[in-house]
């Protein structure tokens, strides 16, 4: 009798951690817990009309935060997107956001995408 191989998919959820005007004052996003995937992608979107500096968090409890990314790499430009992948995934994320000028109009929208086998 032959044998049966099932379909493994991925469950995939996506969390909005900021939508709105990022000011040159640093702006936390809402947290995500990520230790349950194995595959996180940080979508962003700047529609502002100035550069927008992140800088990529985490924390093993949702309380002390430590900063993983911050840099040129990290920067997103006025209107424009970017993709990163999140390979370090210790419990808890979030992209605290600062704007290098006062915006004049549009808005930031970060997303993280988890997916992960079950």
């Amino acid at each position: 009798m032959p044998g049966t191989i099932g379909v493994v998919r991925p469950i995939t959820r996506t969390h909005t951690l900021f939508e709105g005007t990022v000011s040159t004052t640093p702006t936390p996003s809402h947290k995500v817990y990520v230790g349950e995937y194995s595959e996180c992608t940080v979508f962003v979107e700047n529609s502002q009309d100035v550069e927008v500096q992140l800088t990529f968090e985490v924390s093993p409890d949702g309380e002390n935060w430590f900063v993983l990314r911050s840099d040129e790499k990290t920067k997103v430009g006025p209107n424009s997107k970017k993709i990163f992948a999140l390979i370090d995934r210790i419990a808890y994320f979030r992209v605290t956001s600062k704007a290098l000028a006062q915006p004049t109009r549009g808005q930031v929208v970060i997303k993280l995408t988890g997916s992960t086998l079950m």
